[in-house]
């Protein structure tokens, strides 16, 4: 995406209008807390941790 669409502002949730750039760091940001939260819960049922490769 070229560097002029990053900085566009877009619509997110309630209506709030951010850059998408920001958008998708939130995005990844967020997949990264969740991934973090889940580990433990794999981990007490014994079950292997999915492979997380991000780039």
């Amino acid at each position: 995406m070229p560097a002029a669409d990053l900085a566009e502002e877009a619509e997110f949730f309630g209506g709030r209008s951010m850059p998408r750039w920001r958008i998708g760091f939130f995005a990844l940001e967020h997949s990264m807390w969740t991934r973090g939260q889940m580990v433990p819960y794999f981990q007490a049922n014994s079950t292997p941790v999915p492979e997380n490769a991000l780039f």
